[in-house]
């Protein structure tokens, strides 16, 4: 019976638990084997893409500020052509709108002038003759030949005399550029009296003195010149306005009724 082959000859036991059982199980643990050069491709694949992507997005941005900058530089020049066009279409007009304020204006000034109070000196007159020792009254007439009453008037007179000499060294004509400014300056003064119109031959008169014994023998004899000088001020329309004037005489070359009229000292506004 022993020598009887058994059923299956091909039939073996299963291996045991050995050397060749051990590799098996660590060839179902070990991972799988990496392609390296797959990897490598790809990673060179996915590069090259984004940069493409990037070149692509470059091209982009560029593009984007080139056209910006055109658009910006296109804004500009029309501003431009819109700011000539307007100065060239409004710079007439702007001419003739200060040309018409302007025209307005003097209009305006030409009308006050034409109505506003004027009032000036007619004459300067000394009441009596000369004498030694005696004073000099003076008369002065003036008018208001405007057309408008002059509010506020009143009067400023200086009275003096000057040697032939001091008067060709200028000292009337200093003494008169003085009393000048200082009337010019003066734009502000309480009371005063009303100088109406005047009509025809109608004029108003004020009176001056010198101190008592003012006349002398250089005065009588011509070595001396009488002054009579002086300032209106006024207001019309609100406005201060001022008439200065200046009168002399001399033995010999004046007359008491008319005295004659200084070469300076004289100016209104």
């Amino acid at each position: 019976m022993s020598d009887i082959p058994s059923e299956n000859p091909l039939k073996q036991e299963p291996a045991s638990d050995g050397e060749g059982g051990e590799r098996a199980k660590n060839n179902q643990d070990r991972p799988p084997a990496i392609d390296l050069a797959a990897l490598i491709d790809t990673i060179k694949n996915e590069g090259a893409t984004y940069r493409k992507e990037e070149q692509r997005e470059d091209r982009g941005k560029a593009s984007r500020e080139r056209i910006t900058i055109g658009l910006l530089f296109c804004t500009v020049i029309a501003i431009g052509w819109q700011v000539y066009e307007m100065v060239r279409v409004y710079g007439p007009v702007k001419e003739q709108a200060e040309a018409s304020v302007r025209q307005a204006i003097n209009s305006d000034k030409a009308l006050v002038e034409a109505q506003r109070a004027w009032v000036g000196p007619q004459n300067a007159a000394i009441t009596a003759e000369l004498a030694i020792g005696k004073p000099i009254e003076v008369t002065i007439t003036y008018q208001n030949t405007g057309r408008e009453p002059a509010l506020g008037f009143v009067y400023i007179v200086d009275t003096f005399s000057v040697t032939i000499a001091d008067d060709k060294k200028g000292v009337t004509a200093q003494r008169s550029a003085i009393g000048m400014s200082q009337c010019k300056s003066d734009n502000k003064w309480q009371g005063g009296s009303v100088v109406y119109p005047a009509t025809g031959f109608s004029s108003y008169s004020l009176f001056s003195k010198t101190k008592d014994d003012f006349v002398d023998d250089p005065l009588i004899k011509g070595d001396k010149i009488f002054i009579v000088q002086g300032c209106f001020l006024y207001r019309t329309f609100d406005t201060p306005h001022h008439s200065y004037f200046c009168y002399f005489y001399k033995t010999g070359l004046s007359k008491i009724q008319n005295l004659n009229i200084c070469p300076g000292g004289h100016d209104a506004d």
